[in-house]
């Protein structure tokens, strides 16, 4: 089982790891010869993703979100 890391985000800091544009990003970036940390980089941001809390569109963007 690997270490675990807490992280702390801002609203819209994780509303920005779901657009579309960072997943193009990485998938253009693995194209050009960096497989490894692209791959790690999207596994990240996946487990981060499938782990958040729901969103609520009425809440604070700016307000944190903490969770392990």
């Amino acid at each position: 089982m690997g270490d675990e890391y807490m992280i702390v985000l801002t609203r819209r800091q994780l509303n920005s790891l779901s657009e579309e544009g960072l997943q193009g990003w990485l998938v253009g970036a693995e194209g050009e010869g960096h497989p490894y940390w692209t791959h790690t980089v999207a596994e990240i941001v996946g487990q981060i993703l499938s782990q958040a809390p729901p969103v609520n569109n009425n809440s604070e963007d700016e307000r944190q979100t903490t969770w392990v």
